[in-house]
């Protein structure tokens, strides 16, 4: 502290400055002050580089004893301190060293003109960055498009036409489930035995528990492939002729559609949506706790919106590839003449893109 204590005193009897006193024992020296510098990057070194310049032609500068950096601010901080460490000076001075004129020397301008980080050769780095984020949608692409293709290929081969899209019923899921509720009864007569004989065990680590979950995952699977020709059948009929069920289910997959934008502008912001979830969670204020709630609803719909604005690919690339009484009259009219192929291209090109993945 005596080491330190002499040199902000050397430097303040450079400049003229009343000395400090030694302060006691853990204490802080009494009139020293000092110059906090912030980060954020280069924007921060140049927010503090013209903060230290009013200071210097204020003549406040030379009153400050201690000078903090972090980050963007350590930037500037560093040039300030290496320079006048070597009684340089201020070295962000004009060329005539007017300390009250605050215009840039030539080389502190020339940083503030060409410190265009993100783009500094201009449009070619703009056509660059493009290219980038259009290589990640095609990267993206790749990994969502393949399995989506294989499944609409695989769904069009089962159906084979609209009739039979329209035929499909639940009966899987039906079967699995009267076997699922048996197994169930089962369980229920089992367990009730063992805890009669007192030999209960604990129920959520046992092989049964384990039993149950696949077999709540069987149904669930059941469930989803035998929608699919009801889902691919309400999309193919006009509405005046589907019941509700088909509403549903065609309201889900349009919803899809106009909620694509709010699903992307989650997914672009969804950082900020969860610290403002987290931000507010201890808060018991009505405004925190509504803000907690639609941050924390728009992640949730957002994270619904993008599984249905797939689902919905699949209906459209499935519907595509199933001929009815017209042809493939749900395909685009470009490629209706390879309705026939369409199936196999399907196959073919998903599971290239499976590989490419």
């Amino acid at each position: 502290m005596a080491k330190e204590m002499a040199g902000i005193n050397a430097r303040r009897g450079a400049n003229g400055l009343p000395l400090l006193d030694m302060p006691s024992e853990g204490g802080s020296a009494n009139g020293a002050s000092g110059l906090a510098l912030s980060g954020g990057g280069i924007r921060s070194a140049a927010t503090c580089l013209g903060a230290v310049q009013a200071l210097q032609a204020s003549g406040k500068l030379k009153h400050l004893d201690y000078l903090s950096t972090v980050s963007g601010g350590g930037y500037l901080g560093c040039c300030l301190a290496a320079n006048m460490s070597e009684e340089r000076g201020f070295p962000f001075l004009n060329e005539a060293n007017d300390l009250n004129d605050l215009q840039d020397s030539v080389a502190v301008k020339y940083i503030r003109d060409h410190t265009n980080y993100l783009m500094p050769a201009g449009f070619s780095d703009f056509l660059a960055s493009l290219g980038v984020i259009l290589r990640g949608l095609a990267t993206s692409a790749v990994l969502v498009m393949g399995p989506l293709l294989v499944l609409a290929g695989l769904t069009a081969c089962v159906l084979k036409n609209a009739p039979a899209a329209a035929a499909v019923g639940f009966g899987l899921t039906f079967a699995v489930i009267v076997v699922f509720a048996g197994y169930l009864l089962a369980l229920a007569i089992h367990r009730s035995r063992l805890e009669v004989s007192g030999k209960s065990a604990y129920e959520f680590r046992s092989a049964a528990s384990h039993v149950t979950v696949l077999a709540i995952c069987v149904v669930a699977v059941a469930l989803t492939i035998e929608l699919q020709p009801l889902a691919i059948n309400a999309l193919r009929t006009p509405l005046e002729q589907q019941g509700l069920l088909s509403w549903m289910i065609i309201g889900g997959i349009g919803a899809s559609k106009y909620l694509a934008p709010f699903a992307g502008a989650v997914a672009a912001f969804g950082s900020w949506f969860v610290e403002v979830a987290r931000a507010t969670e201890r808060s018991r204020s009505k405004s925190s706790m509504l803000r907690s709630i639609a941050s924390r609803s728009a992640v949730w719909m957002a994270a619904v919106v993008v599984p249905l604005l797939l689902w919905r690919i699949y209906l459209i690339l499935a519907s595509a590839a199933i001929p009815d009484g017209a042809g493939y009259s749900f395909a685009v009219e470009m490629i209706r003449p390879w309705g026939d192929y369409l199936t196999v291209i399907y196959l073919i090109s998903g599971a290239i893109l499976i590989g490419l993945s």
